[in-house]
């Protein structure tokens, strides 16, 4: 005996009066979805991509967590509550009651925040209720968002409303935590102290791996294209990996548009300042808007771009530069020809952005991160401290006075040497080959040792995990606290100076997190990119 036999379109699920047993509302109509990675798990694993197999030839179309069929599910590891909230989810319907609703305890709502869905996604997916269909999740819902997709490594990582500020002890208890990525936070904190030593430190010059007092020469050129890496994985965490719904793209570009402009601007003030300093923030807020057109590419995509970039950029730029005949300008010594081009930042901001796009949430993907970065910086260090003998090559070029010195220089300039030079050089600020292989493994190994070590070692790292929550407000107290101290003009070196400076950044950026939450500047930043995606006050009205 059949009760409804009818797999059309349902205007309505009609509610069940009394326990029927294995009495459907609906039948087994599927939703399917448009895009992977914007569905809700029970395991919190994030698909690779969405399944478009028959939902009776291939795996259930569900795709997640006990998707398989009875019998032939692995078991999850989950937490027992999370295990009694999902067991729903470990199999087919079975014999019960339409009553038996077991996710409507009355103690358990508290843990109930995000509302759940039909078949347990959260995006892409109409969800039915009584007849009342839920509209698709904005991307500025960070609570409906796949748990791992809402992990935030900086404040300029989330637009929404900052948190009130938790008490000192709450603050110990919690920053930090999953899903926070809080290795990401260290890593971006030894970044700038790195920096800060390579602006006031009395260091080496060159790295002798068999003199441990040489080491201080990382400090030159390093830290910043860690910097520039780690902009990469925020990126990639800010699009949930790429996964954009097109409705959500503009609003998306429009908010990196803005971050972009307030960075650069930001870094126009200090440079006013004129210190010896280097500023790098132009440069970061030109990266976050010149990777605007890349932030759905697919992963193989951006590998090949980062490969590109890497191994033929900085011979091309070698070639460019004698074309050009040392041709000057503020934007050509911006982009171009500047301390890093920005070639070199978007190939490493591309490289975080796939390497942000890996489970950073696992050990073995720290562990990769680690064993790949050394054997590249082994490799990318040690072609250019053998090939640095052959770089014979260099310097500036005199400007041409017609085509008849422009002809003169390019025959005396030997081109395919200044092309072989610029493969061959790892020394910092080169922008040669070997030092964006060797500085792009040195800084991947970094944040895989950061990732390992921010569990066993959490609250020793907790002071730079906040000050790295903050990396441009700390960046930006660095450089005006040097002008203060030094003047206009001014030159420091001292590796005391380095110290104190860099404790006095860890208190001042932890106490301020644990007060206030996020960074002035990082606040400063997400409200622009907002303005700048929020759409006008007469549009909205009726």
């Amino acid at each position: 005996m059949r009760l409804v036999d009818d797999d059309r379109v349902v205007a309505g699920e009609q509610p069940v009066a009394v326990d029927l047993v294995e009495q459907d509302a609906v039948g087994h109509q599927c939703d399917p979805r448009g895009l992977g990675d914007l569905v809700g798990e029970a395991h919190l694993v994030p698909d690779e991509g969405a399944e478009f197999d028959l939902q009776l030839l291939g795996d259930a179309l569900g795709d997640r967590a006990g998707g398989e069929a009875p019998r032939l599910g692995v078991r999850d590891a989950l937490p027992p509550q999370l295990e009694a909230d999902l067991r729903q989810l470990r199999r087919l319907a079975r014999t019960g009651g339409a009553g038996d609703d077991h996710d409507l305890v009355v103690a358990d709502g508290v843990g109930d925040l995000r509302p759940g869905g039909a078949d347990g996604q959260l995006r892409r997916v109409g969800d039915h209720e009584g007849g009342r269909r839920h509209g698709s999740l904005s991307y500025d819902a960070p609570e409906r968002r796949h748990p791992y997709d809402r992990s935030v490594t900086t404040a300029a990582a989330s637009s929404a409303p900052a948190p009130t500020s938790p008490t000192a002890s709450q603050w110990w208890r919690d920053f930090g935590r999953p899903p926070r990525i809080m290795g990401l936070d260290v890593a971006r904190a030894i970044a700038i102290i790195g920096m800060i030593g390579a602006h006031l430190g009395e260091t080496a010059e060159t790295v002798e791996p068999s003199d441990p007092a040489a080491w201080t020469a990382l400090v030159h050129g390093n830290p910043s294209l860690l910097f520039a890496l780690l902009a990469g994985f925020s990126i990639s965490l800010m699009t949930r990996r790429g996964e954009v719904a097109p409705e959500d793209v503009p609003a998306v570009r429009l908010r990196m548009l803005g971050r972009g402009a307030t960075i650069f601007v930001i870094g126009l003030i200090l440079e006013l300042l004129n210190t010896p300093i280097a500023v790098i923030l132009t440069l970061y807020g030109v990266l976050y808007i010149a990777v605007i057109p890349v932030l759905r590419w697919r992963t193989s995509r951006l590998i090949l771009t980062a490969a590109l970039l890497g191994l033929c950029g900085p011979p091309l730029l070698a070639l460019l530069s004698l074309l050009s005949a040392g041709a000057s300008g503020g934007g050509i010594s911006l982009v171009l020809f500047g301390s890093y081009p920005i070639t070199v930042w978007l190939c490493f901001g591309v490289t975080g952005m796939v390497l942000g796009r890996l489970r950073l949430d696992l050990m073995r993907t720290a562990v990769w991160f680690v064993a790949v970065g050394l054997v590249c910086a082994t490799v990318g260090f040690g072609l250019g401290s053998v090939g640095s003998s052959s770089v014979t090559t260099g310097g500036e070029f005199a400007s041409p006075r017609g085509w008849a010195d422009w002809v003169q220089l390019w025959s005396q300039a030997e081109p395919l040497d200044r092309m072989r030079d610029a493969v061959l050089e790892a020394a910092p600020h080169s922008g040669g080959v070997m030092e964006i292989l060797g500085a792009g493994g040195l800084g991947t190994a970094v944040i895989g040792v950061c990732i390992l070590l921010s569990r066993p070692l959490r609250w020793l790292l907790l002071p730079f995990a906040a000050l790295g929550s903050m990396p441009l407000s700390a960046y930006t107290a660095h450089v005006v606290s040097y002008v203060v101290l030094a003047g206009p003009g001014g030159f420091i070196s001292s590796n005391e100076t380095w110290i104190w400076s860099a404790v006095v950044l860890l208190i001042v950026t932890t106490t301020w997190s644990i007060v206030f939450g996020r960074g002035p500047l990082e606040r400063l930043t997400a409200r622009v990119a907002d303005a700048a995606a929020s759409a006008p006050r007469h549009a909205l009205r009726p």
